[in-house]
């Protein structure tokens, strides 16, 4: 990981400086998940989501944590979200 830990660095610092930057939250999300670090990647695809709504992207990275958790409920939710913003991803 030393690669992984700067990323994580390099978000955070983007982070502080523009704390409302979704593709900074969702990022923090997938460096997360990459490690993972299931609960901190869903804490940051949650804030990615609640940032940009009408981001099929940040809702389709939320039900893979979601999937990768176990978490069937919140998979198939997230899932919905996916396809009602983009439906050329069914």
């Amino acid at each position: 990981g030393g690669k992984r830990e700067e990323a994580k660095r390099i978000c955070s610092e983007l982070l502080t400086h523009y704390p409302n930057y979704a593709d900074g939250m969702n990022l923090m999300g997938v460096i997360h998940h990459q490690a993972g670090e299931l609960e901190q990647a869903r804490e940051w695809f949650v804030k990615s989501v609640a940032a940009d709504a009408n981001n099929p992207h940040y809702a389709l990275n939320m039900a893979m944590v979601c999937n990768a958790l176990g978490d069937k409920t919140g998979m198939k939710a997230a899932l919905d979200s996916t396809l009602a913003l983009s439906p050329g991803y069914a």
